[in-house]
């Protein structure tokens, strides 16, 4: 459980959905997935194989409790504009460069600009990513991401509106890197 006023952790890759959520995360995207159960004699074997598969990337059965509202991509703000992350998809692992791809449409009266933020792995707070873009872009190339240059782990990317200063509008996207 998290406080009011602290931040919700990042989630894991896998986590188990519990079943009052399962309408919601089947709406959101979440997938039900086979996994590679541990062995379940010695809790030393069972600990060494869940880190070897997370090291790996590989599809181990979750042991944590997915919490309520982790499938939903989030929204900060809202002063009207479009703004839409396609790529990375939420929840997607990433290991090599790709461009972020979706759309952020807004008019000089919402927003100056748009800047990519990352939070998660080496970054323990919000990092501007890229540079700061002032021209609206639809389903398109918004900035490129090079995962290749991250550490393994699991990533919230943020696309921000920016007005004077200050963010008016973002979408949080969470994916993984291998």
């Amino acid at each position: 459980r998290v406080a009011p006023g602290e931040q919700q952790p990042i989630p894991p890759n896998f986590c188990r959905v519990p079943a009052q959520d399962a309408q919601e995360a089947v709406a959101a995207g979440a997938q039900n997935l086979w996994f590679i159960a541990g062995p379940s004699t010695a809790q030393g074997d069972a600990v060494e194989a869940e880190r070897y598969a997370r090291e790996k990337g590989l599809a181990y059965l979750p042991t944590i409790d997915c919490w309520t509202g982790v499938y939903r991509q989030r929204t900060i703000g809202d002063v009207g504009a479009i703004l839409q992350i396609q790529q990375p998809a939420h929840g997607q692992s990433v290991g090599q460069i790709m461009p972020i791809v979706g759309t952020a449409q807004f008019n000089p009266g919402q927003a100056e600009y748009y800047h990519f933020y990352i939070r998660g792995g080496q970054f323990a707070d919000w990092t501007p990513l890229g540079r700061q873009h002032r021209n609206a872009v639809v389903n398109g190339q918004l900035e490129l991401l090079y995962a290749d240059a991250l550490r393994s782990g699991n990533y919230v990317l943020r696309l921000a509106l920016v007005h004077s200063g200050n963010i008016v509008q973002a979408r949080d996207v969470i994916f993984s890197v291998p």
